[in-house]
């Protein structure tokens, strides 16, 4: 299976925001963390530029959810 370079540095900053939190596992919010990071014109950007949120406050929710 061939993946987008951009798809590659999702899942590779998913895993290190993992590592980050001493997590197990890639989470769901790890990856959708790593989405929101990504800007235009990366196409895995483009479904968050058409939602009406502040995507940063999503991340910082993201970021400091209560995680045990």
């Amino acid at each position: 299976m061939s993946i987008t370079a951009g798809a590659k540095t999702v899942i590779a900053q998913s895993l290190s925001n993992a590592a980050a939190e001493k997590a197990r596992r890639i989470a769901a919010r790890h990856l959708l963390l790593a989405l929101l990071d990504r800007n235009d014109p990366d196409p895995l950007a483009a479904p968050f530029a058409t939602l009406a949120v502040d995507l940063i406050v999503v991340s910082e929710r993201l970021s400091t959810r209560d995680r045990s």
